[in-house]
């Protein structure tokens, strides 16, 4: 809409945008060489080591499991009242 000013974008998502875009090069010529040097089915495989345990481990939390839809919209619902 004309006339109306945009919400400033808040300093610490500034920071987690330039984390994410500065340091996707270095990830990817790491995974690069990486790959080259171990295969990319070692490679790989190595990548989902550490996201699997961590995956199960999030889930077998009780926060987790008991987390309902209902339960975030009310929570979207209160972050939008603020």
């Amino acid at each position: 809409m004309p006339g109306v000013a945009a919400a400033p974008v808040q300093p610490d998502r500034r920071r987690h945008w330039f984390g994410s875009l500065a340091f996707a090069p270095l990830g990817l010529l790491v995974a690069g060489s990486v790959a080259t040097a171990v295969g990319t089915a070692r490679a790989l495989a190595g990548c989902a080591a550490p996201i699997v345990p961590a995956g199960a481990a999030a889930l077998l939390s009780p926060q987790v499991r008991g987390l309902r839809a209902d339960d975030v919209r009310t929570a979207e619902r209160a972050g939008a009242s603020r």
